[in-house]
């Protein structure tokens, strides 16, 4: 990237936007040579664009075989997971999502980005101060916010100290939800890549990706679909404060995880009869733009592949009317746009679907807004439906 190019993307750049927060810089770890990190792990293949992509097929990564039993039913999970969280339903939400861009911002450790994160959740804090009563915080980051410097997986034991440290967090903004991205991370048998969601101060629910992109490495070892804390470990919806949620991972979309999920758990069970689609619909990506990118055919004709090329859009989703779809996503396909305003939009986006859409095609946008002196894209407050 030139370097012009690249000082105009700069409020897109957390290790940037840090110095907003505390008037200090942040901690800048090298990067290889020439100051760029190509990161092969978490996008379906080599980067390209989503033209690209579309006009070909995709062989998307079925490590070992070690994948999936997500629909079995004869799963005893529930099929929508119940948080500890209670209290009573919210009203609205104001969402604040941090813009973290493949590959420039890997080049922080960890603890930086923990670091940053703990400064983004007082600056989410700062933008609701005057909200009103029954606002539920919705803070929302990319895939692979917490991995390595070079966006490889996590020791077992950095994950669990992650884990550790956004709890404390968590404990600060009680009423906020904290979805830190996703943790890659790998124990003695398995690599995950998995969503944490936090609230009142604990970690309340996980779920683990279940189709990983072709390039995701995992060393030999086999890909965990069921989070090692069975007691936290979500399919794919999840209850808390009374909203339902949904969430997924980058190429789990693709494959229509939530959508078969739902369709075979939820629509028509007995058990759930009342819930007509989720509240909120969460997508953390390193690639994937529903809005405008392509399915493209999968060779290996495993489940979940299309037999014909054809646009997502949110066809995938499973929001209920007035519902909404978040999606933040850490690709690079917005840097070669010269304006902010761009790279926010295609990176960090909310739908809402419309009262009357029928098929899961009628999904209007809301806009956000580029805090200045920090970079973090907010939302809202917007009213949830019911």
């Amino acid at each position: 990237m030139p370097n012009w190019l690249r000082a105009l993307l700069c409020c897109g750049n957390p290790k940037k936007r840090a110095t907003a927060f505390n008037g200090e810089p942040a901690t800048i770890t090298a990067s290889s040579p020439g100051g760029e990190v190509w990161l092969p792990t978490m996008s379906d293949g080599m980067p390209e664009t989503s033209s690209d992509r579309a006009r070909r097929a995709v062989r998307a990564g079925d490590p070992e075989s070690a994948l999936l039993h997500a629909y079995a039913s004869d799963d005893s999970a529930p099929a929508i997971f119940a948080c500890r969280a209670q209290g009573a339903r919210p009203t609205q939400t104001r969402v604040t999502m941090l813009p973290f861009t493949h590959p420039y911002d890997y080049e922080g450790s960890l603890d930086d980005r923990l670091d940053l994160l703990g400064q983004c959740l007082e600056r989410t804090a700062e933008l609701g101060a005057g909200d009103r009563d029954g606002t539920l915080p919705i803070f929302l980051a990319p895939e692979a916010f917490l991995s390595d410097e070079s966006g490889q997986a996590l020791t077992d034991e950095q994950h669990r100290a992650a884990f550790k440290r956004i709890a404390e967090y968590s404990a600060r903004h009680p009423g906020t939800v904290i979805i830190p991205g996703t943790c890659y991370f790998k124990t003695g048998t398995q690599v995950f890549n998995v969503v944490p969601v936090f609230h009142g101060g604990e970690l309340q629910c996980v779920y683990c990706k279940r189709w990983p992109g072709g390039n995701e490495r995992i060393d030999g070892l086999s890909w965990g679909t069921r989070y090692p804390d069975a007691s936290k470990d979500t399919r794919a919806l999840f209850r808390l404060r009374g909203l339902v949620f949904a969430t997924e991972v980058c190429n789990d979309y693709r494959r229509n995880h939530v959508l078969r999920f739902y369709d075979e758990h939820v629509e028509g069970n007995e058990e759930y009869d009342a819930i007509e689609g989720v509240d909120v619909h969460i997508l953390p990506s390193l690639g994937v733009l529903p809005e405008t990118d392509w399915l493209s055919t999968y060779v290996d004709r495993a489940e979940g592949a299309t037999k014909e090329q054809r646009a997502i859009g949110f066809t995938h989703s499973r929001a209920r009317k007035g519902g909404y779809f978040l999606h933040c996503d850490a690709g690079a396909s917005g840097e070669d746009l010269p304006d902010e305003a761009q790279i926010k939009d295609t990176k960090c986006t909310i739908h809402r679907r419309k009262d009357d859409d029928a098929d899961h095609t009628g999904y209007t946008k809301i806009d956000g807004t580029m805090e200045s002196g920090s970079g973090l894209i907010s939302f809202g407050p917007f009213l949830f439906p019911g």
